[in-house]
Parts: structure tokens; sequence; C-alpha cells
């Protein structure tokens, strides 16, 4: 599990990256990751749920799985995003 700073402004609060795709799997039934990519472009800033941060970051995790041709997950459990 990856820990990452999160806040705006400097901010030393800690997120749990696996929190936020979680809350990403809750939002679609993604058959590819650019399904997922494409959500989080669109709307991944605007969603109250993911924190600060998370749509960029879970963004660029996904970009690395779509470049090592990793499948799609079918749930957040069985993602090695984090």
């Amino acid at each position: 599990m990856t820990l990452r700073p999160a806040g705006r402004g400097g901010s030393t609060a800690i997120r749990d990256t696996r929190a936020d795709v979680k809350v990403l799997f809750r939002r679609g039934d993604w058959q590819a990751w650019h399904e997922a990519l494409n959500w989080l472009e669109r709307s991944g800033g605007q969603d109250r749920e993911l924190t600060d941060g998370a749509a960029q970051s879970v963004l660029e995790d996904i970009e690395e799985q779509i470049r090592d041709r990793v499948p799609i997950a079918r749930n957040s459990e069985d993602t090695d995003i984090c």
C-alpha cells in the first residue's frame, strides 16, 4: 500500500491511494483501463470522495497499467494500483 502526501497548500496529511482506487471502481463497471482513465479525466477532479490530488495520481497509475499491458482488474482488490 502506498501512502502519499495529500491536501492543498503543502498539507502534511497522508492519504491512502487504495481508498481512492476503491472509489474509482465504485464509479463504473470498467471493461478496460481506458474507460476508467476517460472517467478520471472527465469527472475525477470533481468527485468529492476522491482525496485532493487523487485523480491525477490514480490517472498516472492507470497509464502505467496501460503501458505495461496489464489487464483491467475486476474490482479494486484485484489491482496492483496502490
